[in-house]
């Protein structure tokens, strides 16, 4: 048995770094794994890399062991788990009982009375929780530093951030810590993790997820998900997780037919708020090539120009009014960063606004006449790399959320259309970091997503991560 405390590298806890969440769970479901050691090896792996990644606020040693016992008795009772013994580190916005779940906010202090529905439903397929991991305060921004727990790192470059808001998440399943991670996406928070961490990260459609008794999260802009390194571990998770079946795993070997794709670099337009900004030409290439490749094994690619109308501004208006919701009902508002009392603040007059804000009609017009006859869009995932840890010391709110809405550029106006996508690694720039492009398509076209991403990955593997320790 691994000694978790003393931090004791067996050859079973290398082993299993980068297994996938398909195959621990089969080698549980057939006996060749006990589920304690699968957890045993998780956490040993997230103590040793703690001190360099900053990942998580929550390690549940003791707890993650039992629930592994009580996964092993279900096993040996006959029953079939789909993620039976897997690891899975959920996001510190999502509710477990008796836990303080912070938002990465000292805002909030309570403790949890009851687990998410989501927690729930990971708890029924055999999973096993090891842990919360980090978030930047309310989820707000693309990057994983609070004053509550300080800086998560990104485990390609630990001077670099990881993103955010799932940025723990995504840095713990890119480092080998765990197969599977949970997040969220209000405006880019698991593509734009995914796309810095070499993940893939897929932004279901919003209200595909349930929240149980919760309203939706952002007012309908944010929609749970999660991480796994490869598309079949993907698949595997949102079978578990989306309300609708859509046998995912199955339909990611399935021949897929040519599609018609429409490849773009076309933004949310940058006024009042600025949206835009440069593109880096490693990202730019990134999408480039892609669309060569796409083009090569069978599908119809073209350029095509992307008319979003006012959606920026209503983005905003949505952003900044939830925020001021979300902090009036904490324990200790007061107690937030000046930088989220100062937004939270700014969107109070604007909530006169919010009703032409949800009207998405014209956008949503827009949109379906640039993509008329597309199936799916092709853009880069992100504008730039991941920036240095600290890019923000000392900026005032406003200042960091405009430079926040230059990073999810290509994301955030899929939260308010409710489109869903997909972020796919690309490979690896010049100086070792993932690129990545962004794969978009109609609300409910998860499974056409997940094929052609998984195309993808057949035809150029991308590296499973990094590990720090």
């Amino acid at each position: 048995m691994t000694d978790t405390a003393a931090g004791t590298f067996t050859p079973l806890i290398e082993e299993l770094r980068w297994a996938s969440a398909t195959a621990v769970a089969a080698r549980v479901r057939s006996g060749d794994l006990d589920p304690r050691d699968v957890a045993a090896a998780a956490l040993a792996r997230i103590d040793a890399a703690e001190p360099v990644l900053n990942a998580f606020i929550r390690i549940r040693h003791e707890a993650a062991l039992a629930e592994a016992d009580a996964v092993a008795s279900r096993v040996a009772a006959g029953e079939y788990l789909p993620l039976a013994g897997v690891p899975v580190a959920l996001k510190d916005d999502m509710a477990t009982a008796g836990d303080v779940v912070t938002h990465g906010s000292k805002a909030i202090t309570h403790a949890e009375p009851a687990d998410h529905e989501v927690v729930t439903l990971l708890r029924a397929a055999g999973a096993v929780i090891v842990g919360a991991t980090r978030t930047p305060e309310f989820c707000l921004f693309p990057f994983t530093e609070t004053e509550l727990g300080g800086a998560t790192r990104n485990p390609w470059d630990p001077t670099r951030t990881p993103g955010g808001s799932s940025g723990g998440s995504a840095a713990a399943v890119a480092a080998g810590l765990v197969p599977l991670a949970i997040g969220g996406d209000g405006g880019g928070s698991i593509r734009g993790p995914g796309a810095w961490c070499g993940l893939p990260g897929l932004f279901p459609t919003p209200g595909s997820i349930t929240e149980g008794d919760l309203p939706p999260g952002w007012g309908g802009l944010a929609v749970r998900g999660g991480f796994g390194r490869s598309i079949a571990d993907v698949a595997l998770l949102y079978d578990v997780l989306l309300s609708e079946p859509q046998h995912l795993a199955a339909a990611i070997t399935e021949e897929l037919g040519p599609l018609r794709i429409g490849l773009s670099f076309d933004r949310m337009a940058d006024k009042p708020v600025p949206q835009g900004g440069r593109i880096a030409p490693q990202w730019t290439r990134a999408a480039d090539l892609t669309a060569t490749l796409l083009s090569q094994i069978g599908h119809d690619v073209e350029p095509v120009r992307v008319k979003f109308g006012t959606a920026g501004p209503k983005f905003s208006v949505r952003y900044l009014t939830e925020l001021g919701k979300e902090l009036a009902e904490t324990d200790q508002p007061s107690a937030a960063s000046k930088q989220v009392r100062t937004l939270a603040k700014l969107g109070r007059p604007l909530r006169r606004f919010v009703g032409w804000a949800n009207d998405t009609s014209a956008e949503q017009a827009a949109v379906a006449a640039s993509l008329k006859g597309f199936d799916v869009l092709l853009t880069p995932a992100m504008p730039v790399p991941p920036p240095k840890i600290g890019e923000n010391d000392g900026r005032s709110g406003i200042a960091i959320a405009l430079k926040s809405a230059q990073r999810v550029s290509f994301l955030n106006v899929w939260n308010l259309l409710g489109w869903c996508g997909i972020s796919v690694p690309a490979g690896l720039d010049a100086d070792g970091l993932p690129v990545a492009i962004l794969l978009t398509a109609r609300p409910g076209q998860e499974r056409l997503l997940l094929q052609l991403a998984a195309q993808l990955e057949r035809e150029r593997p991308w590296e499973l991560g990094k590990a720090v320790a």
